[in-house]
Parts: structure tokens; sequence; C-alpha cells
């Protein structure tokens, strides 16, 4: 062989496993800059997100096994009428917060990590045991539009790029409720479906125990050690006598 043609393809040879070399190392290095991105958002909205959960878990337990709901509706002084507004803000604060969430990670590349897919599995259910229509009871029943359209109103946007999105606090959305007709309309729903819930002998409903189990899977997917909240606050609810028993393990909306 010419040994310009050799020394020709030894060159291409070599030029072809650099790029190849260098390829895999960014691939790699992409791969590690989106897996790095993923960890920041769901660090930096865990705690939200979970305390927002454990406030709606702890509402509905208690509405359930203490009663509580019922008192307050059917109290008439103010102090009812902010703990009613209380367990209407937090259904809408969670819808809030799984929309800044869902926001945030709209335009990243998730991959196939099973913790993002096992957490995205955990807010799935929830959204799912607030729309079927395969569970008893339509108190809380919200489809998936009305659960957006809520968390859509529930979003602070930020100001700048440097900023991130929050969502209403307790006190605002108060004020909100007041003052904005537009606002109110949307929360309607919620509203609605607690003072229905509110209404009932028993608050014991199929969706009510669903949807209070799987925010409590939740809330242990994203505290799993219990730091934030120990065992004596992650009681679950059970379901009615009249329900399959095996509805809370098999069930898939």
């Amino acid at each position: 062989m010419d040994p310009t043609v050799l020394v020709a393809l030894i060159t291409s040879c070599t030029t072809l496993v650099a790029l190849l070399l260098t390829l895999a190392v960014n691939l790699r290095s992409a791969h590690q800059t989106r897996r790095t991105q993923v960890l920041d958002l769901v660090a930096h909205y865990r705690d939200p997100l979970l305390w927002a959960a454990f406030d709606l878990r702890t509402m509905l337990y208690a509405s359930v096994e203490l009663n509580l709901l019922r008192d307050r509706y059917q109290g008439q002084d103010a102090r009812s009428r902010i703990q009613l507004n209380w367990s209407i803000f937090t259904v809408c604060q969670y819808l809030g917060w799984v929309e800044i969430f869902r926001r945030s990670i709209q335009f990243i590349d998730l991959g196939h990590d099973k913790l993002n897919q096992r957490l995205f599995g955990h807010i799935h259910a929830v959204t799912r045991a607030f729309s079927s229509s395969h569970l008893d009871g339509e108190e809380l029943l919200l489809v998936r539009s009305e659960q957006r359209a809520i968390g859509e109103v529930m979003t602070l946007s930020a100001d700048t790029h440097e900023q991130t999105a929050d969502c209403t606090t307790f006190t605002a959305f108060q004020e909100r409720l007041a003052s904005e007709p537009e606002f109110a309309r949307w929360i309607t729903p919620v509203r609605e479906g607690i003072e229905k819930l509110a209404a009932l002998e028993s608050a014991r409903t199929e969706r009510i125990v669903v949807l209070q189990n799987r925010l409590s899977e939740l809330i242990d997917f994203l505290d799993p050690k219990k730091v934030r909240f120990p065992s004596r606050l992650r009681d679950r609810l059970a379901l009615p006598e009249s329900s399959n028993p095996d509805l809370l393990r098999d069930w898939e909306g």
C-alpha cells in the first residue's frame, strides 16, 4: 500500500476515534447537566410541595376522624369561617404548587431516572384521585382541567429571571376570595366540594380516603426518613366498610 494512503487512513481513523470520544464525553456531560437540573428543581420545590401535601392530607384526615370540617361548617362565628376557608385553601395550595412544579420542569428532559418516574407517578396518583369517576363520592371531584385552572390562579409568577414562582399565601387567598370575583369563580368547585363534604354525616367517602392515602404516599416519598413529619403524623384513613377492601391496593383510577 502506498505509504501516503496508509498515513491518510491512520489519520482518518485517529480523527474518527477522537470525534467519537468527544461525542461520548459531551453526551455524558449533557446527561449530568440534565440530571443536576432536575435534582436542583426537585430539591427547590420539595419542601413547599411536601408541606402543601401534608396540609391537605391533615385536613382530610381531621375531617373524617375528628369531624372537624362539619363542626366548622355549622359554626357561624368568624373563626369558623376562617377555618372553613383554610380547608378550601389546602386544596388550592396543593394544586398551586403542583402547577408551579410542572411549569418549572416542562422544558427539561427528565430522562428515565426511576426516582423522577416515581415522583411523577405519585403526583399523577393524587391527580387521578381528584378526577376519577370510579370512586364513590362527588365531594371534591375535580376534573383535570379544573385542577390546572385552580393551580394557575394560585400561582404568582416571578418578576425577574432570578426569582422563582410562588403560591398565594393564606391571608392573600382570603383577601382575593373577597375582592376578586374572577379568582373566586375559579375556586368555586373547591368551595362547593368542601361545603358538600362538611354537610355529610360522615366524610369517609371512597374519594376522600383514596385521596388522603395517595397524598400520604407522596409525603412518604418526599420525606422518606421522616425528618419533617414523624410517623405519628402519618396515619392513613380506612375505607368505608361497604367498599371493596382491595380498592386502595389495586386502585388505578
